[in-house]
């Protein structure tokens, strides 16, 4: 008898299923293959590396920092686990290494992640998929849940318009594998309006300069909205902002963690988004 959870694998080219070949997954219809490594699919090639296989550890323990895990994960956690109910599939995009909430008792948890590290890292994860979101090798319909934990803002181009791009994609494959009911969750910042406006007319530019080093683009809250409800199709939309204690200090950047600030100095709300497919 097939494992369920490869009940959930399809081409993401053909939508046919896919079969366990032993060291691989083929298409059924298509013949083409996914290397897989135990419980992780390979979507993209070996030796391509991601900017997080370096950092994923130490970005983990500035999660876990008092503060942080306050203003953007404590709140953020319950609510998804208000959602996840027993038989529920989930899928958790940029998952690294640890999941931001406790695993339900009987929720499969699909994660995916460029950081292959962080995959193998990942011990609540029942699948997991090394590559972009924008392309899966998933069923249609076949995900409760997306979630998202501040991985939007890390899905990144050369230029905005190529950010749009990268976004919509993603928002369109999540909406293909979202079954009809289920929703989409994206934890991400929401920039106020001043920081966004400095941010859009600056962030080309410095991306020249830094390359890659300039690895994160914000997205304020009307301009998500109306790039990825333009990608998912008929869904309906509700937001919630956290604000935090205005007084608490944290370390804005996971990799100056000698740096903190108060949140009321901080130009960015964490905001919920939930697109309920219709």
């Amino acid at each position: 008898m097939a494992n369920p959870v490869e009940n959930l694998l399809g081409c993401n080219q053909c939508g046919a299923p896919l079969k366990d070949t032993g060291g691989s997954y083929s298409c059924t219809a298509c013949g083409r293959a996914w290397e897989r490594e135990g419980r992780i699919v390979f979507n993209r090639p070996r030796g391509e590396e991601a900017i997080f296989d370096a950092l994923f550890e130490q970005m983990q323990i500035g999660n876990q920092e008092d503060e942080v895990w306050r203003f953007c994960y404590e709140q953020q956690a319950k609510l998804a686990l208000n959602l996840l109910g027993s038989g529920s599939v989930a899928l958790d995009v940029g998952c690294g290494p640890a999941l931001a909430y406790r695993r339900p008792e009987g929720v499969t948890i699909v994660g995916v992640d460029p950081s292959l590290g962080s995959l193998r890292a990942n011990s609540a994860l029942d699948l997991a998929i090394w590559g972009s979101a924008a392309s899966l090798p998933l069923r249609p319909g076949v995900i409760d849940f997306a979630f998202c934990f501040y991985s939007v803002h890390h899905m990144v181009g050369k230029s905005q318009v190529q950010n749009r791009s990268i976004v919509s994609s993603v928002f369109r494959e999540l909406g293909r594998v979202v079954k009809r009911g289920g929703s989409i969750v994206v934890f991400d910042m929401s920039p106020w309006y001043l920081a966004w406006l400095a941010e859009r007319l600056s962030w080309n530019y410095a991306r020249v300069l830094l390359g890659e080093k300039l690895d994160m683009y914000f997205w304020r809250e009307s301009a998500l909205i109306r790039v990825a409800g333009g990608a998912v199709g008929e869904a309906k939309v509700r937001t919630q902002s956290f604000m935090g204690r205005p007084f608490s200090t944290f370390p804005p950047i996971f990799r100056l963690p000698w740096l903190r600030i108060p949140r009321f100095l901080y130009p960015m709300n964490p905001t919920a988004y939930i697109w309920t497919l219709a």
